[in-house]
């Protein structure tokens, strides 16, 4: 719980939220850690932002080297498509294994971590296959887990269930990282201050807290105009750890030679392709695929990718950020839809598979 931390140290941390590149947020951490208290109810936020710094400090050296015409492979990928997907694992054999079997790439040691992006069913998935982890809990791992933490699903692959997945678990855990099935997650999209203030949108539930309390966080770090976005069942100190950016939750896979004993989503190798791993990122995602439409003309072939519960609203917002305010009403073809052509507003929840006709003033 870090409700506690001092003005001082809040303030501080608006500047480590506010800083633009890792060198700023690097000297924005060292003086937000100087203002952290040093007692036990901080030892793992200290340690977090220790953490953190070393990770930003080896960004900042990549990227010199990178300039100065290294070919060393960047530890640090930009996300492309509709999701991001990292694989972790202690065997490099098995892994490579999976490469082969899901995108029909051999992988090479000396050019991880790489991208590879698989299409299913219209959906883009990026796949990072970083180099597999020592265990020795080295800096080099910690660059892995990095890619991890800046996921949206992470694929935990066993060559055995004998103690591995326990050790994956522990070790994503001193980074930060929850596996969670629930896909928690906040977003927030701070916008011109004093524009509307607040607006906290629930994707789920909140536990034991209410949207006054989650607002007194924001405030409490500076953030006065916002549109927060809340996915999961969520309660106010696990809220404030996603402000902070301390601890995140990931969805996750496990692919292993053997699925016996293992109660999670779990993939055998021998039996994993492409349709199967990309069906059940789709779904451990919650993703959904909604066609658009101008009036007499075919749907689109290209589907938007949003998350269950998505809204009209948000696809309007997606295409175009003017394009909520400006939005009269749309028609819906498919599952959502009470019969073909629907009239809906903004607010009509969409399913997998809808068209949509937007309609605007």
């Amino acid at each position: 719980m870090v409700t506690n931390l001092p003005a001082e140290a809040k303030a501080k941390w608006i500047k480590v939220m506010e800083a633009k590149t890792p060198e700023e947020k690097l000297v924005a951490l060292q003086e937000f850690l100087s203002a952290v208290p040093k007692h036990k109810g901080t030892e793992n936020l200290v340690m977090w932002a220790k953490r953190r710094m070393a990770e930003l400090r080896e960004e900042i050296e990549v990227r010199q080297r990178k300039r100065g015409g290294s070919k060393e492979s960047p530890f640090f990928i930009e996300k492309n498509g509709d999701a991001q997907v990292v694989l972790l694992s202690y065997s490099e054999e098995i892994k490579d294994n999976f490469m082969e079997r899901v995108v029909k790439v051999h992988s090479n040691k000396h050019e991880k971590p790489f991208p590879v992006m698989l299409d299913f069913e219209g959906v883009k998935i990026q796949i990072i296959n970083p180099p597999s982890l020592s265990g020795s809990k080295s800096s080099y791992d910690s660059r892995i887990m990095s890619l991890a933490r800046n996921s949206d699903l992470v694929t935990l692959i066993l060559s055995n269930n004998n103690g591995e997945l326990g050790q994956l678990i522990s070790l994503a855990r001193e980074h930060g990282i929850r596996f969670s099935k629930s896909s928690k997650k906040v977003i927030i999209n701070r916008i011109r201050e004093g524009k509307t203030g607040i607006r906290i949108v629930v994707h789920g539930k909140l536990i034991n807290t209410n949207e006054k309390d989650l607002i007194e966080i924001l405030k409490g770090y500076g953030i006065n105009s916002a549109i927060v976005k809340i996915y999961g069942d969520i309660d106010s100190n696990e809220f404030e750890d996603h402000v902070m950016g301390r601890i995140v939750y990931k969805p996750y896979i496990i692919v292993s030679s053997t699925c016996a004993g293992i109660s999670d989503t779990c993939l055998e190798i021998g039996y994993v392709n492409q349709n199967s791993f990309g069906k059940i990122v789709f779904n451990e995602l919650q993703l959904l695929r909604v066609y658009t439409k101008e009036p007499d003309e075919q749907p689109s072939k290209k589907p938007l990718v949003l998350k269950q519960g998505a809204t009209v609203y948000e696809v309007a917002e997606k295409l175009h950020s003017e394009f909520k305010d400006k939005l009269r009403y749309a028609r819906i073809w498919g599952p959502s839809a009470q019969f073909p052509g629907q009239k809906v507003g903004g607010d009509h929840v969409l399913k997998d598979g809808d068209i949509i006709e937007l309609h605007f003033r």
